[in-house]
């Protein structure tokens, strides 16, 4: 069993150590083939067998499965200044399983599956933490054309609490950021989304949490909301007019790359900060009735833009009080760790296949999704840690049969008596899964992670059975 399953599942308990034995037995199953069927990675009906039963065990479920990781993960959060809790919706289909059951429609009737919300924690400097959370549900119906004018208006002018609506998923997801800064009381916490994160209920629910508490820094969608100025009453400007005429604090250059690939171009933002009060919601009665919100707004403009290009505009807003921010562009590094929810997904879809999973109910899609989640967090964390600390020994993220083994059949001489750097570790696994590490190639991907680590076992399992196998002669 590797090292990192022990550490990671080291506080698990399903109530025996059957159970407990088995869950890191699948994971390491797993883990070592991310893109094979779980027959695949079972090697056998016996092994194969046992993994279904035991995602249908009553005793299993997939909060205990992440609980142990959770832990860990909380451990790794205890050792950073700051954390960045970033949360986003994804969806897996499963709309050629007619017979899976607990799933419904996605974006029509035809399409069907599942809606994935976790909570990713990444440290400021981009390393991936762990997952602390994995809500899931599916839609009963979808709203259209065929409901009434007074169903679809209630929904449209927030008539209905937010606990009814799908968007009450960001709140929730904000309460587990606020459970790890409640215990991780030397740790800046910060709950990340986009667009669709931008829900006044929750901005209300953080400013009333008393306590210890985590922040939060959105992506706003609506620029065209009232505010409340000095004097305690609406303000004749609204939001996106209060921050424009602003005089600029700060100018950033930075490349950014074209949709191709491509080098892009240069763009030069002037960045506005202000702490501004929102004005509450109009139209909402009794206890969706909500008070005024102090928050900072960041609104960073692109300048002298090339006239075939549209201008780049971000607008984002945060619960930091503005004499916390050291300057305005800090907003900006924070919120582009959001992209590691995005590959977090694309290796959960891609790399783990968990859309192509021949389940049949929602409690044995559920738990071994669970599973999944800490696969795909295995393979970001290895992928992220050779960028962010590729200079620190391998020893801290690799076993020692993986980097020899891997040293062996790209070097093709034995391995160094002292272990090599992670950045030379990951590469040579990397390079199992395709990457060239030509001089200009960027820090190995998750794609070349997940078919290097598959192609490394294979490797390894063949030696085991080779070393096993009787002398002759």
């Amino acid at each position: 069993m590797e090292n990192w399953i022990l550490q990671e599942f080291e506080s698990i308990n399903l109530g025996g150590q059957r159970l407990n034995y088995r869950t890191k037995k699948i994971l390491s199953q797993f883990s070592k083939e991310p893109l094979s069927t779980i027959p695949t990675a079972c090697k056998g009906w016996k092994e194969t067998k046992s993994a279904y039963r035991y995602f249908d065990n009553k005793q299993v479920s997939s909060d205990k499965i992440l609980e142990p990781h959770k832990a860990a993960t909380i451990k790794r959060v205890k050792q950073n200044g700051r954390v960045l809790v970033i949360q986003d919706t994804t969806t897996l289909d499963y709309s050629n399983q007619n017979f899976k059951q607990g799933i419904g429609p996605l974006r029509n009737e035809k399409e069907r599956g599942l809606l994935l919300h976790p909570s990713l924690i990444v440290s400021e400097s981009g390393i991936c933490l762990g997952i602390y959370d994995d809500y899931q549900w599916f839609r009963n119906e979808l709203l259209s054309k065929k409901f009434s004018k007074q169903k679809l208006n209630n929904e449209r002018l927030h008539k209905r609490h937010i606990k009814d609506k799908e968007s009450y998923r960001w709140i929730l997801s904000y309460r587990r950021a606020v459970e790890i800064a409640k215990k991780c009381i030397d740790t800046h916490v910060i709950s990340i989304s986009d667009r669709e994160g931008d829900v006044y209920d929750l901005y209300e629910e953080a400013a009333k949490t008393e306590g210890k508490k985590a922040d939060w820094l959105v992506r706003i969608k609506i620029t065209h909301r009232s505010i409340i100025n000095n004097f305690g009453v609406r303000d004749a400007q609204l939001l996106n007019e209060k921050m424009v005429s602003i005089s600029p604090q700060q100018i950033i250059e930075f490349n950014i790359p074209n949709r191709y690939g491509g080098t892009g171009r240069k763009i030069k933002q002037e960045l506005r900060m202000a702490k501004i009060i929102l004005h509450p919601p109009t139209g909402r009665r009794g206890e969706m009735r909500c008070s005024p919100v102090e928050v900072t707004v960041l609104l960073a403009k692109e300048i002298n833009a090339p006239s075939d290009e549209k201008p780049v505009i971000w607008w984002l807003m945060t619960s930091i009080p503005i004499q916390n921010i050291s300057e305005p562009k800090q907003l900006i590094l924070w919120y582009l760790q959001r992209w590691q929810i995005e590959i977090f997904f694309k290796i959960l879809k891609s790399g783990c296949q968990v859309e192509q999973l021949q389940l049949e109910n929602a409690t044995r899609t559920k738990n071994c999704l669970a599973i999944y989640l800490i696969i795909a967090w295995r393979i970001l964390f290895l992928t992220s840690t050779c960028k962010i600390i590729p200079n620190e020994s391998c020893v801290h993220i690799l076993e020692k049969q993986e980097w020899q083994t891997a040293w062996i059949l790209i070097k093709k001489e034995r391995p160094p008596n002292k272990p090599p750097l992670i950045y030379e570790a990951i590469v040579l696994i990397a390079k199992m899964g395709g990457y060239l590490d030509r001089k200009k190639d960027s820090p190995p991907g998750p794609k070349a992670m997940w078919q290097g680590i598959t192609q490394l076992y294979h490797a390894i399992n063949t030696i085991e059975i080779i070393n096993r196998l009787p002398t002759y002669g």
